[in-house]
């Protein structure tokens, strides 16, 4: 799947959490924005609190659940990307607003995201809906239901937070197969924030194009990007880790239409591909695993 890019994130330092943060009122207080990697949890939590949300009404237990919680110092707004250590892996995140008195049990739902993957469907049909997942610039949803419909990216619409609101969030590893990372980032500011940081990658809602990439997962990190149309002059190919650093850059001969590259020497992962070529810019998700 294929999408419009707007911006990109300052590379913010990784913090690992070791400690499991299973329900909503043992969630971890951050005060400000960064990156935090956080395992795969041991248990399933004491509490179920994810009653009727409105994204997946039947939902009846909680998968290696990861609650985090933030208070919001000026207001502005606030993204993230949610990043799975490992391929075909499947994270739910739901969104709440607490009240003034921080009671979990009268939280509010603000994002719902459940998309996944199409049971009984190839892989192609899913893609979409697994992997990289959060609030980004260009989306205007609030909510995606179970399986992956037309129209689903498996990114919703940042949070337009006001100064004094305080709001959790719930991952869920739908899969329970690997750990990930929580980048956050967006112009409003926590307590500690001194400044707000640039935005992230911004992916907006599908757009149709036949441009494909395979192999996709790679193992030997090479890939073939095929353009719907021969390049035209000044075309350019560019890869950037999921918090937007600039990894890899090549121009594109006007006229090639298909075109290699090569991330072996890159460590297994996520990767964003960029491509622009006839005035414009799209996007495509890689993973590579060489295991």
């Amino acid at each position: 799947m294929r999408y419009a890019i707007f911006s990109f994130l300052t590379l913010l330092p990784l913090y690992t959490m070791a400690q499991d943060y299973t329900d909503c009122n043992l969630a971890l207080d951050i005060c400000s924005k960064g990156s935090l990697h956080f395992g795969l949890p041991s248990g399933q939590g004491q509490l179920h609190e994810i009653v009727d949300v409105s994204c997946y009404p039947t939902a009846t237990m909680e998968f290696a659940p990861t609650w985090v919680a933030w208070e919001i110092a000026e207001s502005g707004t606030i993204e993230f990307i949610l990043t799975p250590d490992g391929p075909q892996v499947d994270l739910d995140f739901y969104v709440f607003r607490l009240p003034s008195s921080g009671q979990c049990e009268s939280k509010e739902e603000v994002r719902c995201m459940a998309s996944g993957e199409n049971v009984g469907e190839p892989f192609s049909s899913w893609a979409p809906c697994i992997g990289p997942t959060g609030l980004l610039p260009g989306n205007t949803d609030t909510s995606e239901s179970p399986g992956c419909q037309a129209g689903d990216n498996n990114f919703l619409a940042p949070l337009q937070a006001q100064a004094g609101e305080a709001y959790v969030l719930l991952v869920e590893n739908f899969t329970g197969l690997s750990g990930f990372t929580l980048d956050i980032c967006g112009t409003a500011k926590l307590p500690c924030d001194s400044s707000s940081c640039t935005t992230l990658v911004g992916i907006s809602e599908p757009v149709s194009t036949p441009a494909r990439v395979f192999p996709n997962p790679s193992k030997s990190g090479i890939f073939n990007l095929q353009m719907p149309a021969p390049a035209t002059e000044g075309a350019i190919v560019e890869i950037f880790n999921p918090a937007g650093q600039l990894l890899y850059r090549k121009t594109i001969q006007s006229g090639q239409q298909e075109i290699p590259i090569g991330l072996s020497g890159l460590a297994d992962g996520w990767y964003i591909l960029r491509w622009q070529s006839n005035g414009q810019n799209f996007v495509e998700r890689l993973f590579k695993n060489s295991r």
